[in-house]
């Protein structure tokens, strides 16, 4: 069982729809999808993030790990790629849960949840370790 969101051997799980044909992505991929540098998958079809909640921890943890930003770095980036047009607001869940269910029902969803979350509901495209 976790404590404070994370277990000992904690791992971050990159979920897409499960009919989604991209098996795995790179972390530099998945990085350049959060941060709005790039906005397919692998096969071209469109890629759309969903981000959680500013004060969940394993949205601090994703961030550091994915793109080595702080949680103020990565504000201050996604304010200036929203401003600038170069990137949309990412749309923001609450938690797992919610990050599984819109992914499940979106085709070209692209999320993260701890790995202890995922279900047949949605597909690991990359696994994460902290």
């Amino acid at each position: 069982m976790c404590v404070g969101g994370m277990s000992d051997a904690a791992e971050i799980a990159v979920v897409v729809h499960p009919e989604n044909s991209t098996l795995r992505l790179a972390q530099k991929d998945v990085k350049r999808i959060f941060l709005g540098k790039k906005s397919a998958y692998p096969d071209r079809s469109v890629a759309v993030p969903v981000d959680q909640k500013l004060e969940n921890q394993i949205r601090d943890d994703f961030y550091l790990k994915v793109a080595g930003k702080a949680p103020p770095q990565m504000q201050t980036y996604r304010a200036k790629m929203v401003f600038s047009g170069r990137a949309k607001s990412l749309k923001v869940l609450a938690n797992d849960d919610s990050v599984k269910r819109w992914v499940a029902s979106n085709k070209k969803a692209i999320g993260y949840i701890w790995q202890e979350s995922v279900d047949e509901s949605v597909k690991v495209v990359l696994t994460i370790e902290l």
